[in-house]
């Protein structure tokens, strides 16, 4: 904006509750109450506009039977507050932009999704997310590209789900047009533009029990 940068904290908590601060002064700016969106699955920085911000979250609804998917947007411009009168924010919008279902990924596939959806990461290239998703009978993990003018641009079936308990990026932004997951003894990687799998390799021992995400 002309008066300078201004930072803004998107957040969500662990029952999927999702909220706003100003930065600087940690203060609150936006809230959706205590209105459950879904399980906590991912949140990440999106573009950074003239005078606006972005951010995004993907969260599965709901416990146990993980039916869908939901992918929100914040929208926050320079100088968003709450008007001390109304008690309302004014310059944030925040929104549902799809609901996926596993039939959307595979025709056919019914039940809900097999587990958690996770590793979320943004990729500026083309104002875009990535993330995982399972579907069951017979269970397949998917690594997908979702775009808001396009959906889905494309999905790679992948040889494992990233671990439910350990599901989101340290860093969730796309540097240099490589997605890359490794678990267990083993590293996959995708070409973000495209899909195509680069790599795929078994190590002679275990990067990480738990399961660890890097790109």
């Amino acid at each position: 904006g002309m008066s300078g940068r201004e930072d803004f904290l998107y957040c969500m908590s662990s029952w999927g509750c999702l909220g706003l601060l100003k930065a600087r002064e940690m203060s609150y700016l936006w809230g959706a109450g205590t209105g459950r969106r879904g399980v906590d699955d991912g949140i990440a920085r999106g573009v950074a506009g003239q005078g606006y911000g972005e951010g995004w979250a993907i969260l599965t609804w709901n416990w146990n039977s993980y039916d869908t998917l939901r992918i929100y947007r914040m929208r926050v411009t320079v100088g968003a507050h709450v008007d001390p009168l109304s008690g309302q924010t004014i310059g944030v919008d925040h929104r549902l932009m799809a609901e996926i279902s596993p039939g959307d990924v595979r025709a056919g596939a019914s039940g809900g999704w097999r587990n958690r959806c996770g590793g979320l990461a943004y990729d500026p290239s083309d104002n875009s997310i990535i993330f995982m998703v399972q579907v069951r009978n017979p269970d397949q993990a998917f690594v997908l590209k979702w775009r808001e003018d396009l959906g889905i641009v494309w999905k790679t079936p992948a040889p494992y789900m990233i671990n439910w308990n350990y599901h989101a990026f340290d860093q969730a932004r796309i540097a240099g047009n490589r997605w890359t997951i490794t678990r267990n003894r083993w590293v996959f990687q995708v070409d973000t533009a495209t899909g195509a799998v680069l790599t795929q390799e078994e190590w002679p021992s275990d990067i990480d029990d738990w399961g660890d995400q890097v790109y």
